[in-house]
């Protein structure tokens, strides 16, 4: 009786979770669709992506067939490159984010936003600074190596596991001061982290392990480690700026004024 209860229960909580996702999709589309800065600022954004992912696959072919001096003309444009015209384009799209829901949250004093700004905060200060990768390398004399994996990707892990329990700080104090379309918001905003996670960590590993035996699969994972996180955040960014949009407008249907705004 009891576990059918909780079942019960459980199943209606993740209904419930299901529709405000959907509810908030709903809203950040009707957006998109009615603004046409935002709707413009989304489709570069996109476009930027591809452009840099197939600019990375030329690269790449290029040093697969040997052409050493085209390739390195193209270093820059490459995913993967340390401080490279991708990478820059990753930091401008999670600071836009940072600066989207900080605005967000201060028209409208939704706490989710708040927490959602720290956390893309503390994902450009990891990036900009390398600090998982600082952990990971301190960490790897004294951590013990799963197998598959490096020293340093083994501490790199433990790293992460220990700044992902100080950013849950700000995700659970958020909704407590939030209403439930802003939770619904800041679900978006999870679902959206967890597959950047599953890029830079799950796909990352997966790329150390099976890209040591194959150039080719190396390569391919390359591509779907980096060229994945750069689509995750530029869902982000599109995501930021339309509730930024949404924000504005909700604060001046407060006060008499049009919702949509100017298209």
């Amino acid at each position: 009786m009891s576990t059918s209860l909780f079942n019960h229960f459980q199943s209606r909580g993740l209904e419930k979770r299901s529709r405000m996702v959907r509810d908030a999709l709903a809203e950040l589309f009707e957006v998109y669709l009615t603004n046409k800065l935002e709707r413009t600022l989304v489709i570069s954004a996109f476009v930027l992506v591809g452009f840099f992912i197939a600019l990375h696959g030329v690269a790449i072919s290029l040093q697969f067939f040997g052409n050493e001096q085209d390739f390195l003309n193209l270093r820059q444009f490459r995913l993967d490159e340390d401080w490279g015209y991708a990478e820059i384009y990753n930091y401008l799209l999670t600071s836009a984010c940072v600066t989207l829901l900080l605005r967000a949250f201060l028209v409208s004093g939704q706490r989710v936003y708040l927490g959602w700004a720290i956390v893309f905060a503390f994902v450009v200060l990891d990036d900009a600074l390398m600090i998982h990768e600082w952990v990971g390398d301190h960490l790897a004399s004294v951590a013990p190596t799963l197998p598959g994996l490096r020293a340093e990707d083994t501490g790199e892990l433990i790293g992460w596991g220990a700044a992902s329990e100080v950013l849950l700080l700000p995700l659970v104090w958020g909704p407590r001061g939030s209403t439930q379309d802003a939770i619904g918001f800041g679900t978006v905003f999870a679902i959206i982290f967890v597959l950047l996670c599953f890029c830079a960590m799950g796909v990352d590993m997966l790329h150390v392990v099976v890209g040591a035996k194959s150039r080719f699969a190396s390569a391919l994972l390359g591509i779907v480690e980096d060229g994945g996180e750069m689509l995750t955040l530029a869902l982000a960014f599109a995501c930021s700026l339309l509730l930024h949009r949404r924000s504005i407008f909700m604060g001046r249907q407060s006060h008499g004024i049009s919702a949509h705004g100017p298209s």
